[in-house]
């Protein structure tokens, strides 16, 4: 049911399930609007448990809002089955408007956390610059800052991203022996 005036109002309710090759999605949707806020809730049963919550007010600055779970969950089972890793689980929120935005929280591969602290976006014209601080573990100083630009502009689409680590420390959980780090990475180049 939707209707529009100035703004677009209404509501709706809907479960779906299907098969793409041999997996199969599942889930509830439920969207609705209150004034100008409208919602959106999606609970995913299938291939994995998890739980989205959206959020945006129409207005000219499309001011949104996000939280996201996952609970832990084997991804060999449905999502990939040829894997290594053991055990996923996510815990993410973010907020931002047209022109910017923030996403935080955490993301638990074969149970050890990368912490996300936050991940900032801004769009200026045709570009978008990223900026993030990741941490395997609140336990070591140990930090990953990723910065750089992507200019939706040109054709072919080129960026430009930065990365710098110090006393990172990657788990034994994720590459089959503790490895101590530091480094620098540039990278410059475009879609083609």
């Amino acid at each position: 049911r939707v209707r529009e005036r100035e703004i677009y109002s209404g509501d709706g309710h809907g479960s779906f399930r299907w098969t793409v090759g041999e997996r199969s999605y599942a889930g509830v949707l439920d969207t609705r609007t209150h004034g100008s806020d409208a919602t959106l809730t999606l609970k995913l049963t299938a291939p994995v448990d998890m739980d989205l919550q959206a959020e945006v007010t129409q207005s000219s600055q499309w001011p949104w809002r996000f939280t996201l779970e996952a609970p832990r969950f084997d991804p060999r089972e449905q999502v990939l089955p040829d894997s290594s890793l053991t055990s996923l689980a996510a815990s993410l929120s973010g907020h931002g408007s047209a022109e910017q935005g923030a996403i935080s929280g955490r993301v638990v591969i074969n149970d050890e956390p990368l912490l996300i602290e936050p991940l900032r976006f801004m769009r200026k014209g045709e570009s978008v610059s990223i900026d993030t601080i990741l941490r395997i573990s609140r336990e070591t100083d140990g930090a990953i800052h990723i910065g750089g630009d992507v200019d939706l502009g040109r054709s072919p689409v080129t960026a430009k991203v930065a990365a710098k680590w110090h006393e990172v420390v990657v788990p034994v959980a994720w590459v089959g022996q503790e490895l101590h780090t530091r480094g620098g990475l540039n990278l410059q180049g475009s879609s083609e």
